[in-house]
């Protein structure tokens, strides 16, 4: 974000290149997406996701092993409520999951709003309660979500973790000193 601030060829903070090498460094150390590129044949996985106020991230896992994972930056000037963040983090676990081919998937998350929401409209156990400018939003990524899991054939189960567990959470949070 700080270095889009200015235009394509102008030269950019030395800050910021600090920041940069920083990044690549913990790319190259930290990418769960590492060894054999053997993926399993399986109609079943595991997708993490997580939001945070600089991105939105997934993690694809199959047969233990992470094959895929992704984070988007979030706009600067992003005044969307985080839980519609994870909200749509969910959304691209979703999509992640069908690119993969992935039938049977247990996706985690460490949103407890979230994990709420999901699970009362997948399973039917009651209302989404949602309030605020960002309701309509939040029931229209739901529905989205619902869909996407019914014409799919989908089976997901919803799972809550704890930040530290979440292995998406290290793809969406960037440390600056």
């Amino acid at each position: 974000r700080l270095a889009y601030r200015g235009g394509l060829d102008d030269t950019v903070e030395p800050r910021v290149v600090d920041i940069e090498q920083k990044l690549v460094a913990r790319f190259v150390s930290d990418d769960p997406v590492n060894g054999k590129w053997e993926v399993p044949d399986q109609k079943y996985g595991r997708v993490w996701c997580d939001a945070s106020s600089i991105a939105t991230g997934i993690s694809v896992e199959i047969g233990g092993a992470v094959v895929e994972d992704a984070s988007w930056l979030r706009k600067e000037d992003d005044a969307a409520h985080i839980n519609l963040a994870e909200l749509e983090a969910a959304n691209e676990a979703i999509k992640a999951a069908v690119a993969w081919g992935l039938k049977n998937i247990e996706i985690m998350t460490d949103s407890a709003t979230v994990f709420r929401w999901l699970t009362n409209a997948t399973r039917g156990d009651g209302p989404v309660r949602s309030s605020g400018m960002s309701e309509l939003l939040v029931k229209r990524r739901i529905c989205t979500i619902k869909q996407t899991i019914e014409e799919e054939q989908l089976r997901v189960e919803w799972k809550l973790v704890s930040s530290a567990e979440n292995r998406a959470d290290r793809l969406t949070r960037v440390p600056i000193e």
